[in-house]
């Protein structure tokens, strides 16, 4: 079976959106939301969820939920291969101290968005994900 894979857009209560995974099995609407969960002040942690006992969620029920874009495909039968990968690329870790001042001036920020990113291309590079 096929599993199609999105790009989610989820509005919190910082002033940043919330980018993450959704990995949906077809025809069904339920699956499972992939992202890291943090802030540059404390870093982030990554995290799977699929709702109760693990059968899937329904996204648009997410609480924030924006929207959904379609990125590609993955096979039922590497999605543990597929959420592997996906863990296998450090979170974000602290960039910020308690002060509120940027702990390295020169280097950019690296937040859900910018893991994600690299998450997608770790995929893709693995033949886990086949891009549209």
């Amino acid at each position: 079976m096929i599993l199609d894979v999105y790009k989610i857009t989820i509005n919190t209560t910082t002033p940043r959106l919330h980018h993450a995974l959704f990995v949906e099995a077809e025809g069904t609407e339920c699956g499972y939301l992939i992202h890291v969960l943090g802030d540059v002040q404390s870093g982030y942690t990554y995290d799977v969820y699929g709702g109760e006992n693990d059968t899937g969620i329904k996204v648009e029920q997410v609480h924030g939920y924006l929207g959904k874009e379609l990125i590609g495909y993955t096979e039922e039968g590497r999605l543990t291969e597929f959420m592997d990968a996906c863990e296998s690329v450090a979170p974000p870790g602290v960039q910020m101290n308690a002060q509120g001042v940027k702990i390295e001036k020169g280097r950019p920020w690296y937040r859900d968005g910018e893991w994600l990113g690299d998450a997608i291309r770790k995929l893709v590079s693995e033949g886990l994900l086949t891009m549209l």
